[in-house]
């Protein structure tokens, strides 16, 4: 071998070494720089992972508490109200809106499974900064960033925001304040029909839930006609209040969308009817009262009748010819003709109404009072009055005659007059609100009563009346 060849051999040896070093080196380079992207990248998803974790718990807590944890630029104090119940001077508001503030509490919102800085470093160690003015919908939540400082190009933010969450409140209270109002109404309608001062002194929420009615003493008879169906059984038509259960004649039976739950569905043209298996006293003092719905059109040219004696006595809805009669007819003493009480009021125009008629027969003259709509209509007096006991018959005045075409409801009989504040509170008898849910806000206040608008509304979620976080249904 030559020298020159054991150079050139040598030569390529070193330059090889050389290179490969290099290769090596910079192999060793870009590893170190990819480990370090790979950290970095593994680092920003672990902080934003836990970020959003927070910002849950955040969300979650002004849920309940409708505000956010308060900001007292230390996380580790504040973040600490996400997994322990906090003390109530960490709540906003006046004294009671703290104390129930706090009482919404019901986390943990957050639980530091591993127990190492409860939430409060991001993964370069480093505290979160929270910044949250009181009052807000929003706050937000920054990590300092792979560079451990707040302000540069790389910090990680997330603004956590519960603006649809107070938004959702105020929908879900005005969808309650529609339909409180709405009850209101119904019994607002009710006092003025009845030519009474509106509002009652002292009116509030809890009159709706009120279900009025006077006082039962005298109630001998009550036929709610709230069956499912009626089918001809002999007693089939209950009686609550007494033992005068009836039967339903022709095919009458019930329908949903009575005045109180359902009610009873009459066609006069196939002669239907209700009547008691058993007899009732005439009474010397009596009241009849009933809910009806009916059309004239189709019933001026008839002689139709409500809830009565059979053929003795009945409330009345209207007589041939041409003009609408409410009132009652009372057969005499003798049993040869009848006395009428009676008015040319149109009652039947496809609403329902409320009739009633009183009668005492302790004074004398007999005194007869006739209540539409809870006032009073017209009143009489007639000398005499049939007496017996006699099975009571449902829209019609007898089994063969005075057929009724409608809906009849909540049937009374009492064995006493009723007074005009009795036949009032009468009158008003139903179900306004039912659930109790609807006598508190979202912020678990009741409702308020505004006198001026006549109308609900909340206090919002500072629970003062009078503030600008009123909540109003039209607003």
């Amino acid at each position: 071998m030559s020298l020159c060849e054991n150079s050139f051999r040598s030569g390529f040896t070193f330059v090889s070494a050389v290179i490969i070093v290099a290769v090596l080196s910079l192999s060793i380079w870009a590893g170190l720089i990819l480990t370090d992207i790979i950290l970095k990248s593994s680092m920003i998803e672990d902080t934003r992972e836990e970020m959003e974790t927070i910002s849950e718990g955040l969300r979650e807590f002004y849920r309940d508490c409708d505000q956010f944890v308060k900001d007292t630029n230390n996380v580790t104090v504040d973040f600490a109200d996400l997994e322990i119940r906090p003390s109530t001077t960490r709540f906003e508001g006046s004294a009671s809106l703290q104390s129930y503030r706090r009482s919404q509490w019901s986390g943990p919102y957050i639980q530091d499974k591993y127990d190492d800085n409860g939430y409060t470093r991001d993964a370069w160690n480093t505290a979160y900064r929270y910044n949250y003015t009181a009052g807000s919908t929003s706050c937000t939540l920054r990590s300092c960033g792979p560079d451990r400082t707040c302000g540069n190009s790389d910090d990680i933010t997330i603004t956590v925001s519960a603006e649809e969450i107070y938004q959702e409140k105020i929908r879900k209270v005005k969808e309650e304040l529609a339909y409180i109002n709405a009850k209101k109404e119904e019994l607002e309608s009710r006092y003025i029909n009845a030519g009474r001062t509106w509002p009652p002194a002292g009116f509030g929420i809890e009159d709706l839930f009120d279900t009025y009615g006077c006082d039962t003493t005298g109630l001998v008879a009550w036929w709610k006609m709230d069956e499912a169906s009626w089918d001809g059984t002999s007693g089939e038509v209950v009686d609550s209040a007494g033992s005068n259960d009836g039967t339903a004649y022709g095919g009458a039976t019930t329908v949903s969308g009575g005045k109180i739950g359902r009610c009873g569905n009459f066609d006069g043209s196939s002669h239907q009817y209700v009547l008691s298996t058993t007899s009732l006293s005439i009474f010397s003092e009596y009241t009849l009262e009933q809910w009806t719905k009916g059309e004239l059109d189709n019933q001026i040219s008839q002689n139709i009748y409500g809830v009565g004696w059979n053929g003795k006595i009945a409330l009345r809805h209207a007589s041939g010819g041409t003009n609408p009669l409410t009132g009652i007819l009372i057969r005499n003493a003798a049993d040869s003709g009848y006395y009428s009480v009676q008015t040319s009021t149109d009652h039947l125009d496809g609403e329902w109404h409320f009739l009633v008629a009183t009668v005492n027969r302790n004074v004398s003259p007999i005194q007869v009072r006739v209540y539409l709509d809870g006032k009073l209509e017209t009143s009489g007096t007639i000398s005499d009055h049939y007496s017996g006991s006699l099975p009571v018959v449902i829209a019609a005045w007898s089994t063969g005659y005075g057929y009724f075409t409608g809906y009849v409801d909540e049937v009374r009989i009492w064995n006493r007059a009723l007074t005009s504040d009795d036949v009032f509170l009468e009158y008003l008898r139903g179900t306004y609100l039912v659930d109790w849910a609807y006598r508190y806000d979202e912020w678990q206040m009741e409702y308020q009563w505004d006198s001026t608008n006549d109308e609900f509304y909340s206090c919002g979620r500072d629970r003062v009346a009078g503030t600008s976080d009123d909540i109003y249904q039209t607003e």
